[in-house]
């Protein structure tokens, strides 16, 4: 294969490679000339474009002119008006409403020119022979002028009423647009697209501290900086005079502005070379587009901040009332435990012995309490920090429930229970000790706030892919505005609060034990007769899992 670069050297080696010589030059002149001629092609179409584009009001000018000789003469044939030149006008104020001043003066001096030609004796020739027609037409060409100044001054305030209407419905839409954001990345993804769509050029924005690029938080709309270009960015925002807001990188200008005390906001617009300038226009457009984007993150920090500060706020008085709560929940217990073993401990051989076991009972029962109350507490951490796995396999409800309202005996002694669940329910996928601690916690409270006496029931519905296990009591239930919230952390209903023992976990343990099942569980009062019902549905067992327990 030969060496490409070797027909370089062809016209320096006439002793060899001659046969070569002959062979390739002229494909690669023929190539050369092609792509010269291409070029050549490419620039005159350029230049023709862009003479068509300067000559072209003064082209409409001309036809305009035309356009109102062409009507002018057969009215001056059938009519015999005296005067023309109001024909002439007309063509004079529309070339300067559509075109401006410059093409405007020039339909003037065409229609001054035909106006003399054709209607002021001698016609077809430019003399004038009368002083009346040369004031006269001194006249028309004053007036010429003035109406074509005057109509271009209309045009050009139209026009900028029109573009500043354009620029604050482009700048109302973006503030819309970058006002939704949820993230300072969607603000400057957004500020990108649309910066980028009003001008037409490729737009980088980037956050930054006072020295620094934050690299992770820039956006460009189209071709973005490389590797090159950032690192002189990088070099050029360090070494940047105090108070600079503009700035150049190679074609990419730069536009710096504080967002607040720690953050600067970049927006970069590359142009079409690097000695390009932004225009007056662009830079206005510009300069508006980033205050809005400034103010947008400005206004998100600053709600960043405030939400910081509201989630501080809340995790100390949470903090607070939790120390509350439980101090005062473990201080009476612990006062009973104290108060019974004191008594056992100095009045020992003065105690019947009913009143040693009764003492006895009551440490026990406080001790109980306090050990549920630790429990609680101890499941709820388990349960935000994702402690418990689940073991979840086919379960029969039945048998869930029936261990569950025997560990709850102490709880229901003075209540009625009722048990009303169908033979033909399906399995269930749970887990058994979960499921099992979630109905005793229910029955637990179900008990603990319905009246003594009272029936409590449990029943169960089922569906084609799930069974809802329901829980009933006749106690007072809730306000339907407080049903929502009975399942957080620590919350008592202000009914309840001071009736009852407890911490207000366990409805919250239970919601996340249920939901760690991928069940869900709910809360409404009864319709029937006073009294809550509390439902936990859990989806149905699916045949492999069946399959595999058999």
């Amino acid at each position: 294969m030969s060496d490409p670069n070797q027909g370089a050297f062809l016209p320096h080696t006439a002793a060899h490679g001659m046969h070569r010589s002959s062979a390739t030059s002229p494909p690669v002149r023929a190539t050369t000339t092609i792509n010269h001629l291409d070029t050549t092609v490419r620039r005159l179409r350029t230049t023709a474009r862009g003479l068509w584009v300067i000559l072209r009001p003064y082209a409409g000018s001309f036809a305009l002119a035309l356009a109102a000789l062409v009507i002018a003469v057969p009215i001056n044939v059938l009519l015999d008006v005296s005067t023309m030149s109001r024909v002439f006008l007309i063509a004079v104020l529309i070339s300067a409403i559509s075109y401006g001043l410059w093409p405007a003066m020039f339909a003037a001096l065409i229609s001054v020119l035909i106006y003399d030609f054709f209607f002021i004796p001698p016609v077809y020739s430019l003399e004038i022979d009368s002083a009346a027609d040369v004031i006269n037409l001194a006249f028309f060409s004053v007036t010429a002028a003035a109406v074509s100044a005057l109509a271009a001054r209309v045009r050009r305030y139209a026009v900028l009423a029109d573009k500043r209407a354009l620029t604050a419905e482009k700048l109302a839409a973006f503030t819309r647009r970058i006002g939704g954001a949820m993230t300072i990345d969607e603000i400057l993804d957004r500020s990108s697209e649309d910066i980028a769509a009003a001008l037409a050029t490729p737009v980088v924005t980037i956050l930054a501290d006072r020295d620094q690029l934050i690299r992770e938080q820039a956006v460009s709309s189209g071709a973005g900086l490389d590797a090159d270009q950032v690192e002189r960015l990088q070099r050029t925002w360090a070494q940047r005079s105090k108070g600079q807001e503009a700035f150049a990188v190679d074609a990419w200008h730069f536009l710096g502005l504080p967002c607040d005390d720690d953050a600067f906001c970049l927006i970069g617009v590359r142009m079409a070379r690097a000695s390009s300038v932004i225009g007056a226009e662009a830079r206005q457009l510009l300069d508006a587009f980033a205050q809005s984007t400034v103010s947008a993150v400005q206004q998100f920090r600053l709600r960043q901040r405030l939400n910081d500060a509201r989630v501080q706020i809340e995790a100390e008085e949470f903090g607070a009332t939790l120390l509350n709560s439980i101090s005062h929940d473990l201080r009476g217990p612990l006062t009973a435990i104290l108060g019974a073993t004191s008594a056992l401990a100095f009045h020992w051989r003065s105690l019947e012995d009913a009143e040693k076991l009764g003492l006895v009972k009551t440490a026990r029962e406080e001790t109980e309490q306090l050990n549920a109350y630790i429990g609680n507490l101890l499941d709820m951490t388990r349960l935000e920090f994702g402690a418990i796995g689940p073991n979840l396999v086919p379960l029969d409800l039945a048998d869930v429930v029936g261990s569950a309202t025997y560990k709850a005996r102490d709880a229901l002694s003075a209540h009625r229970l009722e048990i009303d669940l169908s033979e033909a329910l399906p399995l269930v996928t749970a887990d058994a000790a979960l499921l099992q601690q979630t109905v005793v916690n229910l029955l637990d409270n179900a008990a603990k706030y319905a009246p003594p006496g009272s029936l409590i029931t449990v029943a169960a519905d089922c569906s084609a892919n799930a069974v809802t296990l329901l829980i009933l009591d006749e106690g007072p239930g809730l306000p339907n505005s407080e049903l929502g919230r009975m399942f957080d952390k620590f919350y008592r209903s202000p009914a309840n609060r001071g009736k009852q023992p407890g911490t207000g976990l366990g409805l919250a343990i239970c919601r996340g034990l249920v939901e760690a099942m991928h069940g869900t569980i709910e809360a409404r009062n009864r319709t029937e007769r006073p009294g809550m019902c509390i439902s936990i549905t859990l989806p149905v067992a699916h045949e492999n899992q069946l399959s595999q327990v058999e």
